[in-house]
């Protein structure tokens, strides 16, 4: 599974195929182009990756222990990973809000450090 991190307002959203995942500043967007391949757009976007397996044996233990009643202080883990820029099954383009982002980062900036 392939997840849309956004360092600007630290949205997480997760690909979908076809419909482009959009956190909430707008900043950054995702998309499955099939089973395997996605793509990224812009400049604080990040993509995230969670083990299927791993995850899905997370879930079964979770049910697992709610049907038996079982009670536990700390949930059921799994593993999750950043997704490295230079993969092949994710692709990085510049989103549209790239262009004007240098500009917004401009006049946010702190003066005089």
């Amino acid at each position: 599974m392939k997840l849309l991190h956004c360092t600007a307002c630290g949205d997480v959203r997760a690909l979908r195929p076809g419909a482009w995942s959009v956190c909430w500043c707008g900043r950054s967007r995702g998309r499955y182009l099939d089973d395997q391949e996605a793509v990224i757009e812009g400049r604080d976007a990040l993509a995230l990756g969670i083990s299927n397996s791993s995850l899905s044996a997370a879930v079964e233990r979770e049910i697992e222990d709610w049907e038996g009643l079982t009670r536990r202080y700390h949930g059921h883990r799994f593993d999750a990973f950043v997704i490295p820029w230079n993969t092949r099954s994710v692709k990085r383009r510049p989103g549209p809000a790239d262009a004007d982002d240098k500009e917004r980062r401009d006049v946010s900036a702190p003066t005089g450090l």
